[in-house]
């Protein structure tokens, strides 16, 4: 049997599964930066229902059950699973979709980090709000837009996150740590974020 959260030494759930769902919704348009209103259909030859969410967090039986396009003329962040009966749901794809004049003023890349907002907000878990320094890592979902993100995401990837640096939890804009480990996908990112350096790390600091 499955079970969404593991109880090593402890007595297990009351709520498990025969098996669990391997694959990931199909999105019509990979995120990036847009112009203009948006129509994004999400689709799965694996049957199932397609849930999902628009607030950053991670989709569950409670979330939006997709029926139709997802229409949308703002900033919007699409994270999707798919669940069927008697399964564990399986994993879950983002991709954030920016439609802002002032991202094209500039040649900036652009970085989109997808939470639960009660991890960052939250006034007893949140880490951004804490009156001391939270040691404590999140889930999230990072995306690495270049050229305008106007093609895909140079890479889209689960991930955790937390405050960094001794004092950085004393400023207004804090610094946090992005962390690759397997317990999210891969203990390690694979790409070359700055043009001298070759980065095969499982830490980045933002």
């Amino acid at each position: 049997m499955f079970f969404e959260t593991p109880t090593p030494g402890a007595q297990n759930e009351a709520i498990f599964y025969a098996n669990y769902v391997m694959n990931v919704p199909s999105f019509s348009k990979p995120g990036g930066l847009m112009v203009g209103a948006q129509s994004i259909e999400l689709s799965t030859d694996f049957g199932g229902n397609i849930r999902y969410t628009l607030d950053g967090s991670w989709p569950d039986g409670r979330s939006f059950l997709y029926e139709a396009p997802i229409i949308f003329e703002g900033n919007t962040i699409i994270r999707a699973a798919i669940f069927k009966s008697n399964q564990l749901s399986g994993p879950v794809k983002t991709h954030s979709y920016f439609i802002d004049p002032e991202f094209y003023e500039n040649e900036l890349p652009v970085i989109s980090i997808a939470g639960d907002p009660g991890d960052f907000w939250d006034e007893d878990k949140g880490i951004y709000v804490q009156d001391f320094k939270p040691d404590w890592e999140i889930p999230i979902n990072i995306e690495f837009f270049v050229n305008f993100g106007e093609d895909r995401a140079a890479f889209n990837e689960l991930a955790g996150t937390k405050i960094n640096r001794l004092n950085s939890w004393e400023l207004p804009q804090k610094m946090l740590g992005i962390y690759f480990r397997n317990n999210y996908a891969s203990n390690s990112l694979n790409y070359q974020l700055l043009q001298t350096v070759r980065v095969m790390s499982s830490k980045i600091l933002l």
